[in-house]
């Protein structure tokens, strides 16, 4: 399988290199940064020429611009390239692209032909740019006969896959470009290529070294060494003598195709681009972004939790691309316009089946998702104390009702309640509130050790100390994880750790201490 960003980090495999007899090459100069690859946590030693302006690794990565001296930009300082996991892919799996008038009719030709084999075979959609879309890819013409290029991931406003001089790249490099586009990086950068692969230096052509080198660390390498993948260098890949410069283990394993995504190929983008996908500490715009992008290409929102950072509202989210009734979903509702929502969308039929409240800057607001799926009669409250949630609690259980979720969120200072119950029959189940740390884990442990499997947490932070409410039932499911009060980067280490195991989020909660973001969240396989 190739190697790849989870969530945001991936890794795959392949060179942009059009394929050509053995010719003498200018020996362009190298240089060596300390910077952070996009979707890497750890500072990377690397080795890059320049081409037309850019930094290049790897033969047809794209680094960034350079200046003069052929020193990299100061974006990518020792410091770092700052972007984070979840930002490195395309939300929804939708890129929106443009081609450069410089490109041929053949060029366009293939361009045509590698989005249509990246759209029949995986859940990524190219989509023509329009003013709404200010991240995109632009096909150009580059200044190079034999190679194309390609930055990897979602860099931010206009990134560019550079064509050869003659404005084309032929199909199978297209889709290896494109790959890099979305998030793959070279099969053979690998941590484990060693017992795969052995890389013959002594044939690699001066200055060209840094090519071969190892970029992803352990936890990044997906599924299994991939020879097929359509990302993997050829035998001969920068070959100074026509021999070869990488031999498969065992000898003789072709390498280096450019016919199609593999099934490896596949398997690494579904794990980038799952049917799930969850995205956490976006502002409103981005938030709204988001939601446009995966509604677009058939996604539906499952999950929404708002909560407050610095004076400004986040938002968490889990869409997944399914079918189902027609739904609605609305955020940053006032206490009123929420009222006002749910009487509306209830009169034409549709049911809640989720709210999350949170206060920013002395004022409430509620996010909420509606549809108009079948069912039994329910009952929905909001603003509620902790005693009024207790009596209602009490109440709509006794009539037969069962919770399906609850919000705790922080009303200035005081503890309030947002949640839904359904009239409808099913296995055991339980609910606490109020449950500190502490309190929540060992009611984690004691139902988890009678078979209860937890179907819902929501973490909310009122007065100097931080709360849990949870529903636990019996029913049998899928294998299922959770944590609780993990920091966004702990957060984003379980949903890459998760992932590669093959859990998808199933609900998500986040709330803050002292400015800071704190995450509980629930996973099933």
């Amino acid at each position: 399988m190739a190697t790849g960003l989870i969530s945001g980090i991936l890794l795959v495999t392949g060179c942009g290199r059009i394929p050509e007899p053995l010719v003498e090459e200018e020996t362009l100069p190298t240089f060596q940064a300390n910077l952070k690859l996009p979707g890497h946590d750890e500072v990377t030693t690397v080795s890059y020429e320049v081409i037309g302006g850019d930094a290049i690794i790897e033969g047809d990565i794209i680094l960034g611009k350079v200046d003069r001296a052929g020193r990299l930009a100061q974006e990518f300082s020792t410091q770092g390239v700052a972007i984070d996991e979840q930002d490195f892919r395309w939300p929804g799996a939708i890129v929106p692209y443009t081609i450069d008038a410089s490109v041929s009719s053949s060029g366009i030709s293939n361009i045509n032909a590698a989005i249509a084999h990246w759209e029949a075979n995986t859940i990524i959609n190219f989509v023509p740019k329009t003013s709404a879309h200010s991240d995109y890819v632009e096909f150009t013409k580059g200044s190079e006969s034999n190679a194309c290029f390609s930055a990897v991931g979602r860099q931010g406003g206009k990134q560019t896959i550079k064509l050869t001089s003659n404005g084309d790249c032929g199909k199978g490099t297209l889709i290896h470009e494109m790959g890099h586009a979305i998030g793959l990086w070279h099969e053979q950068s690998r941590e484990d290529r060693d017992g795969k692969v052995k890389i013959l230096w002594e044939n690699i052509k001066s200055g060209k070294e840094g090519n071969f080198n190892k970029h992803v660390s352990d936890g990044f390498d997906i599924g299994n060494y991939d020879y097929g993948s359509i990302m993997h260098y050829g035998t001969t890949s920068f070959s100074k003598n026509g021999l070869p410069t990488i031999e498969t283990i065992p000898a003789g394993i072709p390498i280096g195709q450019r016919n199609g995504l593999s099934t490896g190929d596949l398997s690494a983008v579904n794990k980038l681009y799952p049917t799930r996908a969850a995205y956490f500490g976006l502002s409103s715009s981005e938030y709204q972004k988001y939601f446009d992008l995966h509604v677009a290409n058939g996604f539906r929102l499952i999950k929404v939790n708002g909560y407050e950072l610095n004076g400004s509202a986040r938002f968490a989210a889990v869409w997944e691309k399914t079918s189902g009734p027609a739904w609605v979903a609305r955020h940053n509702m006032t206490s009123s316009s929420y009222q006002s929502y749910f009487n509306t969308f209830t009169s034409l039929g549709y049911r809640l089946q989720w709210v999350s409240g949170y206060t920013v800057n002395g004022t409430t607001y509620y996010a909420a998702i509606w549809d108009k799926a079948s069912g039994g009669a329910w009952v929905a409250r909001h603003g509620m104390s902790s005693s009024n949630y207790q009596s209602y609690f009490n109440t709509y259980t006794s009539l037969g009702y069962r919770l399906k979720m609850v919000n705790g969120y922080n009303v200035n200072g005081a503890i309030r309640f947002a949640a839904i119950w359904e009239k409808t029959s099913g296995s055991a189940w339980v609910a606490r509130h109020n449950m500190t740390s502490s309190s929540y884990q060992s009611y984690f442990n004691t139902y988890a050790s009678q078979g209860y499997r937890l179907v819902h947490v929501s973490g909310y932070h009122v007065n100097g100390t931080t709360y849990f409410a949870a529903l636990w039932d019996k029913s049998t499911g899928p294998a299922w994880t959770a944590r609780h009060g993990m920091s966004a980067s702990s957060f984003q280490n379980y949903i890459n750790s998760y992932a590669n195991s093959g859990y998808k989020m199933s609900d998500v909660s986040g709330y803050s201490i002292n400015g800071v973001a704190y995450y509980a969240t629930l996973w099933e396989k």
